[in-house]
């Protein structure tokens, strides 16, 4: 028992023990072809062609295989790329030592590609068919009157369509000599994997994997032929048959087992069809004189016999061999094959007991594996090397380079890098020399028996580190690891945000950001959710971390990642992510109506009466515990009054707000949009503080944090005039008379929204008004509501906020009810499913008020005059808030003068949000951008003015 492992060194796969194959050698037999005919059906360049002058050359290979193979001459090979290529009959010869070789550019088979759909030798001979995938509907091969033949490292296979078909692999006949079968993997054919015809001689069959369905290898009237070294399994009629005459023969170091008598056939998986209970090996009389049988290891299934020797059936080996002389060596063991390739373990009985000297044994395995001594097992073998194994597949040195690992595949350009060879070696094989060179560069930068490298890039890109592990014996494994060389920087981690709307309306995803020159090493991630920080997980670090917190109510949360990298670093982000409300739009819909007892008691608010009104379950507001309902938007109206004041609307249950929302005038009718949070019971508080107010309350939409289909975020726009009846803007230029429409579309200039609108924020004005009217802006294309969405005032400039339905077509509908009055329209904001800004709804807080030097000096705003007032990060509103909710009032004019809110930073638009006079105090809600430095800009147009700004939310 050797301690030792031993191995035969071999120059090609090709040689066999006791045959003479000829070698190849190149010639060149035309100058314009060279030694090598190119072919290739591949998508990617060099394209195809066989008509160009060039056709056959690298640049230019050809698209028929059959074309290059008929131009090809003694000593070519043909070099066969990607592709699918039809029958393939090859017409002439090659000459004694200089074979036409068709061959597979890759090497060998096991890329699948290409595939040859059958082929045909007839009357040739110098051919050498090497690592195809050949595959038909049919027999696969087919060599007749024919001599020096080789089919080496092929797949051959059945493409019937019905599996287990009647076909065969190879098929062997006429005066056919000297055919070698070698190395193949030949599975799936119903009739055989290889038949040998009467008159051939000579043909060898050795190393092949075979895999049923059908018989192994037939031999009819073919007397000296080799069947050597091969393995079968899944047949179902046998594994080998000699018949006819076929005197001389030799069948030896072969694996049989699995004929599928009593199970099913290893292709089909379904019970064999034909031939169950067939001996794996048989032997006619008249084939007996001269055949020899032995070192084989034959293991029949069910009821099968592992052998039939002229005529008489025997069950072992040594029952064989009493009677007949034959099997002396052979085995009737299982081979403890593995269920993929067909390797032995290496306490199988086939290990190192076969005979290397048997005429037709190869001197490699299936894949050309060198043959190897296994430590432990008794060397039963004999011949040139006693360590051979049976069957095709030669059990392996298990040394294995498992990986050439580096502290980082990412480093700064000019930085020393180290790499370490990972070797597995149970065998205690060595020592080990380890060759280490850089970027596919053949020279050896370093060689020892040292597994650690050390190198430094000094360029930038990506970059590729071989190490080659040697043992004594020769063998080698093979490792790369890539490298990208990177500018120097820091570590730098930023955190941004984005709400995915599909998820739900109170789940966000996070993005981290991460800039090293090195590998990141390590990160925890914190998304403010109320879980805690977690670890990423080590295959999970990349350059971009993705997160989804789920949060329990809307608002702002505070994220962060803390990263590590490879160069030692430590950096940390931390970023704010808002989820809120998502907004359903509603056609206008009366909730109250004081004068009218609709939503409260009949009559008229008193000064300091608090009115509680319930707001799900009406008005199209869901009343579920499945849609929670965050905040409603309304119109709300105040009429009859008795002297001057104010409402103000608030959530119910929570403290009552130093702010208000509607100014109350005993004059004339005024109005105001609000949008306030709504209890978890569904309900909010309207306090009145002006004598005999008469309210009503118009539903335009609502907030919820469920989501689902007809929910929407926020997004800006503008602010863009969309008309304006008295300057003809868009519109002609004329007065909406009494009961007249007038109706435009947001989908066309100048607003060219998008087809997922779903309702729109408008800014509705009102002037010159000859009689008090109502004027309703509807979803176009329906019937016009009776809730009213501004009151026009004689003498008087007013304007509200409103929020519209928008018709599938875009259409959107004005109509006005008494009188004549010039309208104009500008659009604020949009509803949409793009997933830009969600709502969080705030206590009222008052942010500005120019009377008492709150968030501006305590003096009155002067004609073009602007306050610049801060709004992110203050009062409740995060820093990376998009928009705010801001309710505004001017009083105490001087004279008549607009206010304008908008974006700090950007040009001031030619639009107004609330118009004032003296005498007349004026409030509007408005939803403005928030500029780069966090703040809105108000902007006074003529005379002096009081400005009041009450923070009612924000989109984030």
């Amino acid at each position: 028992m050797p301690h030792h492992r031993r191995t035969v060194s071999t120059l090609t796969s090709a040689l066999l023990v006791g045959v003479a194959l000829p070698l190849a050698t190149s010639t060149t037999v035309h100058a314009d072809t060279g030694s090598t005919i190119y072919v290739s059906q591949a998508p990617m360049l060099p394209a195809c062609s066989d008509t160009a002058p060039d056709a056959g050359s690298q640049a230019t290979p050809f698209c028929s295989l059959q074309l290059a193979v008929d131009k090809s001459q003694p000593g070519q090979t043909v070099q066969v790329d990607f592709g699918q290529y039809g029958p393939l009959t090859i017409h002439h010869s090659g000459a004694p030592g200089l074979p036409i070789t068709i061959s597979n550019a890759s090497g060998d088979w096991t890329s699948r590609y290409p595939i040859v759909k059958g082929v045909t030798l007839a009357g040739v001979h110098d051919i050498t068919l090497k690592g195809l995938n050949i595959g038909t509907a049919g027999s696969a091969v087919t060599v007749t009157d024919s001599s020096d033949i080789t089919l080496a490292g092929n797949r051959v296979f059945d493409q019937h369509s019905v599996l287990g078909a009647l076909d065969t692999g190879v098929a062997v006949s006429g005066s056919s000599s000297a055919v070698t079968v070698l190395h193949n993997s030949i599975n799936g054919f119903g009739q055989a994997a290889v038949s040998v015809g009467t008159g051939a001689s000579g043909t060898t069959v050795a190393g092949n994997l075979v895999v049923g369905d059908g018989q192994g290898v037939v031999v009819t009237g073919a007397p000296h032929t080799l069947v050597s070294g091969n393995t079968f399994t899944g047949e179902c009629a046998g594994a080998v048959a000699l018949s006819g005459g076929s005197t001389g023969s030799v069948v030896e170091d072969d694996i049989a087992f699995h004929d599928g008598a009593s199970y099913a056939n290893a292709v089909t998986g379904s019970p064999c069809r034909q031939g169950a209970g067939t001996p794996e090996i048989q032997v006619s009389a008249d084939s007996a004189a001269g055949t020899t049988l032995n070192y084989n290891d034959v293991l029949g299934q069910g009821t099968s016999q592992p052998y039939l020797w002229a005529g008489q059936p025997h069950a072992t080996a040594a029952d064989l061999y009493t009677s007949v002389g034959q099997g002396q060596q052979d085995l009737n063991l299982d081979p403890q094959l593995s269920p993929s390739g067909y390797v032995p373990a290496f306490n199988s009985p086939v290990v190192d007991s076969a005979n290397a000297d048997a005429p037709g044994e190869p001197a490699t395995g299936l894949h050309g594996q060198p043959r190897v001594d296994v430590p432990g097992t008794p060397d039963t073998g004999t011949g040139a090397n006693t360590y051979t194994d049976r069957g095709a597949v030669e059990a392996q040195d298990p040394f294995t380079l498992n990986d050439l690992s580096t502290p980082s595949v990412e480093v700064p350009l000019g930085t020393a890098q180290t790499f370490t060879a990972d070797v597995t070696n149970p065998w205690s094989t060595g020592p080990v020399q380890y060759s280490f060179s850089v970027d596919n560069v053949p020279t050896v930068l370093q060689q020892s028996t040292s597994p650690t490298f050390t190198h430094t890039f000094d360029s930038l890109g990506g970059h590729s580190v071989q190490v080659t592990a040697t043992l004594p014996n020769g063998a080698t494994r093979t490792a790369y690891r890539g490298v990208d060389a990177n500018p120097p920087g820091p570590l730098a981690v930023s955190a941004q945000s984005m709400h995915l709307g599909v998820n739900g309306p109170l789940v966000a995803l996070v993005d981290f950001h991460i800039d090293t020159p090195w590998t990141i090493t390590g990160a925890t991630v914190d998304l403010g959710d109320g879980h805690g920080p977690f670890t990423v997980p080590a295959g999970s670090l990349s350059s971009t971390l993705q997160y989804s917190g789920i949060y329990a109510k809307p608002g702002t949360y505070p994220v962060s990642a803390v990263v590590t990298d490879a160069g030692g670093r430590t950096s940390t982000a931390h970023g704010l992510v808002t989820v809120g409300g998502v907004y359903t739009p509603l056609p206008p819909a009366r909730i109250l109506a004081t004068w009218a007892g609709v939503g409260s008691a009949k009559g008229a608010l008193s000064v300091g009466q608090t009115l509680r009104l319930k707001v799900t379950g009406n008005g199209g507001v869901p009343n579920s515990a499945g849609t929670p309902v965050t905040a409603v938007t309304l119109n709300l109206t105040a009429s009859g009054a008795t002297g001057d004041g104010y409402v103000t609307a608030y959530g119910d249950g929570s403290p009552p707000p130093t702010t208000d929302n509607l100014t109350v005038s005993a004059s004339h009718t005024t109005q105001n949009q609000v949008t306030v949070p709504v209890s978890t019971d569904g309900y909010i508080d309207l306090y009145n503080h002006a004598a005999g107010t008469q309210l009503s309350a118009d539903v335009q939409g609502y907030y919820t944090t469920a989501g689902g289909p007809g929910t929407n975020t926020f997004s800006t726009a503008g602010p863009i005039r969309l008309l304006d009846t008295w300057s003809g803007t868009n519109v002609p230029k004329r007065k909406i008379g009494p009961g007249g429409t007038l109706t435009f579309n947001v989908f066309a200039a100048p607003a060219r929204l998008g087809p997922d609108t779903k309702a729109v924020l408008l800014n509705l004005t009102a002037t010159d008004a000859t009689a008090p009217s109502a004027v309703t802006a509807y979803k176009g294309g329906t019937t016009t509501p009776y809730e009213a969405s501004l009151h026009a005032v004689p003498g008087q400039t007013v304007s509200n906020l409103v929020a519209v339905p928008v018709a599938s077509n875009g259409t959107v509908t004005l109509q006005n009810a008494s009188g004549y009055v010039d309208l104009t329209v500008d659009l604020q904001g949009v509803f949409d499913n793009e997933e830009t800004g969600e709502m969080v709804s705030l206590p009222a807080q008052r942010a500005l008020d120019t009377r008492h030097g709150i968030g501006a000096p305590q003096a009155q705003v002067g004609p073009y005059g602007v306050v610049k007032l801060k709004v992110a990060g203050v009062d409740g509103i995060p820093a990376s808030a998009y928009a705010v909710i801001v309710n505004l009032t001017a009083l105490k004019a001087t004279q008549g003068s607009y206010v304008t809110a908008y974006t700090s930073g950007l040009p001031r638009p030619s639009t107004a949000n609330v118009y004032v006079g003296p005498g007349r105090d004026a409030t509007d809600l408005a939803v403005v951008p928030i500029g780069t430095d966090g703040c809105v800009d108000l902007f006074n147009r003529a005379g002096n003015v009081d400005l009041l700004a009450d923070i009612q939310g924000f989109f984030g």
